[in-house]
């Protein structure tokens, strides 16, 4: 009994196989992790290049709040299904919001315009919604 024992712990043959089922789910993990990860990045880069297009549209000189939201929705190659741009302004006296066609004494209002994108990202662990929003004044 003692020699049978003795060849069992010496017998080395299906180690490497044990130490593969024991290291293959964790790599396979880490994989899928990472794979999320980077399509997570690049959703939330792509989503702010966006953005950041309707704002440039802007900076340029332009006026028009739906050619800057198609502006940014042509910059986003991979939106996602859910994926929205929204533009919105606003007309200011100082710190009060006022119509746009009014005046603040003598002046016309300084004008605001906020490009935001937003989507609802899904991971295996959960789901958040992602908001990317700048504002600039063109006025």
């Amino acid at each position: 009994m003692r020699t049978l024992l003795h060849r069992f712990t010496r017998d080395t043959s299906g180690v490497a196989a044990v130490e593969f089922a024991i290291v293959a789910p964790v790599l396979a993990l880490l994989l899928v992790g990472l794979v999320q990860g980077w399509f997570d990045v690049k959703q939330r880069t792509d989503a702010q290049s966006a953005m950041q297009a309707g704002v440039r549209y802007y900076l340029q000189g332009g006026v028009d709040d739906v050619t800057a939201r198609d502006f940014a929705l042509r910059a986003w190659p991979s939106r996602p299904t859910d994926g929205v741009v929204e533009v919105s302004r606003a007309c200011l006296c100082g710190d009060a919001v006022v119509s746009c066609t009014s005046m603040c004494g003598a002046n016309p209002p300084a004008v605001r315009v906020a490009v935001s994108t937003r989507y609802r990202a899904s991971s295996l662990l959960a789901t958040t919604d992602i908001v990317h929003e700048q504002s600039v004044r063109i006025r």
